[in-house]
């Protein structure tokens, strides 16, 4: 089985956002021992040491980014921030802050979900939509092209929560949207499945 992770789906990411949010769910930036620097990872898994500063314009330059946050001075969660273009001309496409929920106790993975589903709840504008998942069953599924372009619900994780007009499109199958849930203009996925 794969690893726990959460994505939160929002439509753009104005200034330090990410790391606000990032650190609104209760995760350090600063690498333990590093004099407040924050750890981002390569392609290869390399670590690389930056401040505050670098990482904001690591995370402006509209390229992929992964980097490291703790919990506690052990227990680190990994982030990776992907932006996803679709459309005919690639004009359409939102971010996808994606957290490994991987050895966290509950409690953390909790306090992860709660601030997402926060996001969720209140910055509606652009707010798109999130996936919980873990035990990490629906890791293999590619859910940032279902937000793109929902269609049947491939696999059940333990949250799944989109903006309305794109729950609106996706298929019914083996489940149910309840619509304006958590909030107004949103739907959760309630699957019917017998299991």
């Amino acid at each position: 089985m794969s690893d726990g992770f959460l994505t939160l789906y929002v439509s753009a990411v104005r200034g330090t956002w990410i790391t606000d949010w990032v650190t609104g769910t209760g995760a350090r930036l600063t690498a333990p021992g590093t004099d407040g620097l924050v750890a981002v990872l390569d392609l290869e898994g390399d670590r690389h040491l930056v401040d505050r500063d670098q990482l904001s314009g690591l995370l402006a330059d509209n390229a992929d980014r992964t980097f490291q946050t703790w919990l506690s001075g052990s227990d680190d969660m990994i982030v990776t921030v992907r932006r996803h273009r679709y459309g005919d001309d690639g004009s359409r496409g939102f971010v996808g802050v994606t957290c490994y929920l991987d050895g966290l106790d509950p409690d953390d993975v909790d306090a992860v979900s709660r601030a997402a589903q926060e996001v969720i709840e209140t910055s509606t504008a652009d707010a798109l939509g999130l996936v919980v998942d873990r035990r990490g069953t629906t890791a293999d599924v590619d859910w940032d092209s279902f937000v793109a372009s929902p269609g049947v619900v491939p696999a059940v994780p333990d949250l799944l929560i989109l903006a309305s007009p794109q729950a609106a499109s996706a298929a019914t199958h083996e489940g149910r949207w309840r619509p304006d849930t958590p909030v107004v203009g949103f739907s959760t996925w309630e699957s019917t499945a017998a299991g």
